[in-house]
């Protein structure tokens, strides 16, 4: 997930668990994760 952001910044979640093959509400968990431990800006 980190380096679909990094290889493409302005992603989508909704593309991020398209291509990861997961489902949207994971991937929206793992962001707000990401930026809670500021990982993420």
């Amino acid at each position: 997930m980190i380096q679909l952001i990094m290889n493409d910044p302005a992603i989508t979640q909704i593309k991020v668990s398209e291509l990861l093959s997961m489902n949207v509400n994971t991937v929206k968990y793992y962001f707000n994760k990401l930026k809670r431990n500021h990982i993420l800006i």
